[in-house]
């Protein structure tokens, strides 16, 4: 008959040990590195959104009626918080943790310069300190966009 092979029974499937360990592994939802990532993403999405906000007021005070200012000061002290969770989420994000939470980072940082750089202007102490301010923000605008594209991402660069 077959020489040295086991013949299965009625109802036994054979299966190659591969199918096998496919059959016993468990397909579990998405991980807590995903939820990380895109609560990351969305996060800098937001924050991106409302940095187009500020400029979007800044330019309006600068340009045609004053009283915007106090529309910038105020926009400011709701997104400014956007900032603080986006290193503890760069760091759960999965691949590349220590990169992402250092870009991550980068925004409290800057918050906390736009603060310095048009209060010591406004006091007259560091003039060039409103045009710093601008370019900070510029920055400030850049890094939100990488985190939201998912620089640095999980592929390897070819």
């Amino acid at each position: 008959m077959h020489k040295g092979r086991r013949v299965p029974r009625d109802g036994e499937r054979r299966f190659s040990r591969r199918t096998a360990r496919l059959e016993g592994a468990r397909v579990s939802g998405p991980s807590f590195q995903f939820y990380s990532r895109l609560l990351l993403r969305v996060l800098s999405a937001l924050l991106t959104v409302c940095l187009l906000a500020q400029f979007f007021i800044a330019g309006m005070a600068a340009m045609t009626n004053s009283e915007w200012w106090a529309y910038h000061q105020s926009w400011v002290a709701i997104f400014q918080w956007l900032v603080l969770p986006l290193p503890i989420l760069g760091l759960f994000a999965g691949d590349r943790r220590y990169q992402r939470a250092a870009l991550a980072s980068i925004p409290i940082i800057q918050i906390g310069l736009q603060y310095f750089l048009a209060h010591r202007a406004m006091e007259g102490r560091f003039p060039i300190g409103i045009g710093l301010h601008a370019v900070n923000g510029a920055l400030l605008l850049m890094v939100a966009a990488f985190l939201t594209a998912g620089i640095p991402n999980n592929k390897a660069s070819s």
